[in-house]
């Protein structure tokens, strides 16, 4: 941009020192004084300033409205970051319910699937002396070992009778 002088803010064409200042044999002469310039100059001056007042203010207001939807637009991410942060914590802290619920889960489960032991060892003797004497008393049945005790219970009756 081009330094503007006093004179030409006034309206006086742009003029050079040597347009000011007659040099001449004998020595320097005198101010020449510029001829101001025409009316209709200067008003086109006028409206050229005003024109470019004008545009500068309306690039001042677009570039305040740039700036306040800039401000929305970073206020609104904020407010998503916000609330994405706290979704966040909550899934975090559900999943360490989740955590906890399970392990109290496991533990429980295996107290009710662990068995007494030695509840099973009393239940395993006794079935097992059970099953001992059912298979006893097959065995004997089958290979004939109860025509002994009929003969031997028909000796006792006739013991007791006589």
């Amino acid at each position: 941009m081009r330094a503007v002088s006093v004179l030409e803010a006034l309206g006086y064409p742009a003029i050079a020192l040597s347009e000011l200042v007659a040099i001449t044999a004998e020595g320097v002469g005198a101010y020449k004084r510029p001829e101001p310039p025409k009316a209709s100059e200067r008003l086109k001056r006028l409206d050229d300033a005003r024109e470019a007042l004008r545009e500068s203010l309306e690039a001042i207001e677009e570039m305040e409205e740039e700036a306040r939807l800039s401000e929305e637009r970073r206020m609104k991410a904020l407010a998503a970051l916000q609330e994405t942060l706290q979704s966040q914590e909550t899934a975090e802290q559900k999943l360490a319910n989740v955590k906890h619920l399970m392990a109290a889960d496991m533990s429980t489960l295996r107290e009710v699937t662990t068995p007494d032991m030695k509840k099973e060892r009393m239940i395993g003797i006794v079935t097992g002396v059970a099953g001992s004497l059912i298979a006893g008393v097959i065995g004997w049945f089958f290979t004939g070992g109860w025509k002994w005790f009929v003969t031997a219970f028909d000796q006792v009756r006739g013991m007791i009778n006589a």
